[in-house]
């Protein structure tokens, strides 16, 4: 009887000894599941910073370009008549406004998630192009009407 006990102790061994590295085993592979996740994390969030530095400087060279293209249409009124030269300078003020208004969002933008980066960027790039527009069609005969 002796012998069957002891063969039975070595199998019960055997069982509590794989169950142990059974639960180690698991446990590595969940602590390399959040290494990875977190180094996931950090290339994502790197990528997103990536993207709103990018995000930046082509939202700083357009506000150049509407600056150039502001200096340009008022050069282009000096020989404007009066009344004429008026409205279009109030149409000026206000396009200028606006592009101090959208630096200023830019300059003041902080990011905080993924979905407030999306809808900043969509409704920031709708703003921008909207008041590239004005300025592209600043003497087109449809926005010219000084009513």
């Amino acid at each position: 009887m002796k012998i069957p006990l002891i063969i039975i102790a070595a199998v019960l061994s055997v069982f509590v000894t794989q169950g142990c590295d059974k639960g180690s085993n698991d446990l590595e592979l969940a602590e390399v599941a959040v290494i990875e996740a977190e180094r996931d994390l950090e290339i994502a969030q790197s990528e997103i910073e990536a993207n709103i530095g990018i995000f930046r400087q082509e939202i700083e060279n357009k506000i150049m370009e509407n600056n150039l293209t502001i200096a340009d249409i008022k050069e282009r009124i000096q020989d404007e008549d009066a009344e004429i030269k008026a409205a279009y300078e109030v149409r000026i003020e206000k396009l200028e406004r606006t592009n101090s208004e959208m630096k200023r969002k830019m300059d003041n933008f902080r990011y905080t998630s993924r979905d407030n980066w999306d809808d900043f960027k969509d409704k920031f790039s709708s703003s921008m192009d909207d008041l590239g527009n004005s300025l592209n069609d600043f003497f087109s005969k449809t926005t010219t009407s000084l009513n």
